[in-house]
């Protein structure tokens, strides 16, 4: 088995939902995800999640996704590293 194959394997217990993760939903379309409370992108500290690559419903900025109720705008969505296998999406409270 290939490194990336091996990793692959080992990031499904971490975006189990009975370990790490949660549910989030764009639109109807529900993903897995891990919520990250204190990220910083860019200089700012906020919230963000971190989602496999391959399950990404295609997700962009400007856009509303759901997790627990509560809604978020989606601010920045990028690769978390260069594997390519993670994405990490920073978040805004759509409150405002």
């Amino acid at each position: 088995m290939s490194l990336k194959k091996d990793m692959q394997t080992d990031l499904n217990v971490f975006y189990d939902t009975e370990e790490f993760a949660c549910l989030a939903f764009y639109g109807e379309v529900e993903f897995r995800a891990i919520f990250i409370n204190n990220f910083e992108i860019q200089g700012l500290l906020g919230k963000a999640i971190s989602i496999l690559a391959s399950e990404d419903p295609g997700i962009k900025e400007d856009d509303i996704i759901t997790i627990d109720g509560e809604s978020f705008e989606v601010n920045n969505v990028d690769f978390k590293d260069d594997t390519k296998l993670e994405k990490v999406i920073g978040l805004t409270d759509d409150r405002n």
